[in-house]
């Protein structure tokens, strides 16, 4: 079930190369839309996904599974990787320059074994169902997402992406 869009969203994006470099990306909340839903199953996922809609695009999909919903949602839902598979999160980040045709999928389906950071609600209204928070991922030692696929994978940048938001109002499924 999908939810209504996010009131207040930020986005910044930041690719760290290497090479020395870099470069960083921000969205005006205008440019931004949030949702969250689930997968309608009773031990299924929550899906949180945020989204810069206007020039060099970002989208980020958190999935949790509903099972580490802490209680009263409000708390902090940090990354599973291969060295701690009991932490709570996963994500996908795609990135589409304004200037091209393609989008870079820069974590493939869900696969976090090189991301860190975290998700955290920081505040959550029971009648409205509505939470306020922030997050930083980091994604360490990925092909810079700003150039084309068609540049031979040896040739593109490689570095550090980091991708921050902070939300207000973002309506809960139920």
């Amino acid at each position: 079930m999908m939810s209504t869009a996010v009131a207040d969203v930020k986005l910044t994006l930041q690719f760290d190369g290497n090479a020395g470099y870099t470069y960083l990306r921000g969205y005006l909340n205008s440019d931004c839309t949030g949702n969250a839903y689930t997968d309608g199953k009773p031990s299924g996922y929550l899906y949180l996904g945020f989204e810069a809609i206007a020039g060099d695009k970002s989208k980020i999909l958190f999935a949790l599974p509903q099972q580490k919903l802490k209680t009263g949602v409000i708390g902090t839902y940090t990354f599973i990787s291969p060295q701690n598979t009991s932490n709570d999160l996963s994500s996908r980040l795609e990135y589409t320059p304004s200037s091209a045709n393609f989008t870079t999928i820069v974590t493939g389906d869900y696969d976090s074994s090189n991301t860190t950071g975290s998700f955290q609600v920081t505040a959550y209204n029971t009648a409205t169902k509505m939470a306020d928070g922030n997050f930083r991922v980091v994604l360490k030692d990925v092909r810079d997402p700003q150039q084309t696929p068609a540049t031979p994978s040896s040739q593109r940048r490689i570095g550090d992406v980091t991708l921050t938001g902070e939300f207000k109002n973002l309506k809960m499924p139920d």
